[in-house]
Formats: structure tokens, sequence, C-alpha cells
């Protein structure tokens, strides 16, 4: 342990240097484990996420940012939040900039849509529409 004491600071044991920098390892890991989780397979920004689920529930963006619990705007924060957590491009720091609500509250949005949607298929089914919309804009 003495030895890495002398050791300055590794970029490789910081994400520097790799396309994601939430994952520790070299690109070839990256790739390996790249497609067996829920992340999305092409990039997204999030003003694309925002305009697809606004398109989707026919909101104005500004809505999102709202003050209140309406149940449409709630629910549309919800996912928003949900696809963002299934992304690797954006990040729910992001979407709380667009919405002003705080960290805790789009994760647990995002987390009581997830679970909704085991018993409630639709929600699958709305979630892969405006995942299509934003992947059709993008090809």
């Amino acid at each position: 342990m003495q030895e890495g004491l002398d050791e300055r600071r590794r970029g490789e044991f910081h994400g520097e240097g790799t396309v994601d920098n939430r994952i520790m390892g070299d690109e070839e890991f990256m790739e390996k484990i790249a497609g067996q989780g829920d992340e999305l397979p092409v990039n997204i920004s999030i003003d694309e996420v925002i305009t697809a689920v606004c398109d989707r529930y026919k909101l104005a963006p500004a809505a999102l940012a709202l003050p209140g619990k309406t149940r449409a705007l709630s629910h549309a924060r919800g996912m928003a939040a949900w696809i963002i957590q299934d992304s690797t491009s954006v990040t729910l720091t992001e979407l709380i900039c667009w919405t002003g609500r705080d960290l805790s509250s789009l994760s647990a949005m995002a987390q009581r849509i997830r679970k909704r949607s085991v018993m409630e298929i639709a929600l699958l089914s709305e979630k892969e529409e405006i995942l299509n919309q934003i992947t059709i804009c993008k090809a």
C-alpha cells in the first residue's frame, strides 16, 4: 500500500479518456457490456427528449417547468426522467434545469412509472413511441 501513496492522480480511475466516464474500464470492456442494459443505443439530447415527450402529451415545453403537481405534467416529467435514466448521453441534472424540480423528485417519478409499467403495458408503449420519435428524427 505504501508504494501507491507516491503515485499521482490516475485519469483512468476517474473515467478520463473513455467514452462513458461512468464506467471504469477500457473501450473493449465498455463495448462488451454496452448491450447488456436498458440504455438507449443512440446519443440523444435533452432537447430531443423534451420535444418528443411534449409532442406525445401535447404540451408546450415550458409547461414542464410550471409549478404544481397536475397529473398530466407530473406524468410527462416522470416519463422524461425514465427515458433519461435509460440514456447514457443525457442526465437528470439536465432535466432539473428544464423543470426546476429536484433530483429526488424526478428519480421518484421515473421509478413510479417504471414500476407501474410492469402492470400497465400501455406505459411501455408510450415510452416506445417517444423513443421512436427521437430515433426517427436522428435517422
